[in-house]
């Protein structure tokens, strides 16, 4: 059991599941959910979705919220811009970056 919930606040990250999201509105005490929360799909598509706090940590409410596409209102602008510049920052997952054994300009390759 995770206990309380933990204190959000709009264009936050927090993981649901396996999956980095950033909340885009908080609901109050009461709501059917927590906050909606903007992400991208597997086909890399702004979405939106409703997410509770449970004993296990975040978790999308199935079936009793919206969901859809968030590219197609200007009130998930926002969130769209912070979702996108978070995951083109991270590296890709399972990729180990080597240095280059190529020089540059200013520093000639070890190989003639």
């Amino acid at each position: 059991m995770l206990g309380e919930r933990p204190e959000i606040v709009p264009q936050q990250w927090i993981t649901v599941g396996m999956k980095k999201v950033v909340v885009s509105f908080v609901h109050d005490e009461g709501a059917p959910a927590d906050c909606t929360v903007v992400y991208l799909d597997e086909r890399n598509r702004p979405m939106y979705a409703e997410v509770t706090w449970t004993e296990h940590g975040w978790a999308f409410v199935t079936g009793a919220g919206p969901r859809g596409a968030a590219h197609t209102d200007d009130r998930w602008h926002d969130c769209v811009t912070i979702v996108r510049a978070g995951v083109h920052a991270s590296p890709p997952r399972g990729r180990t970056a080597y240095p280059t054994q190529r020089g540059t300009a200013l520093t000639p390759s070890p190989r003639r």
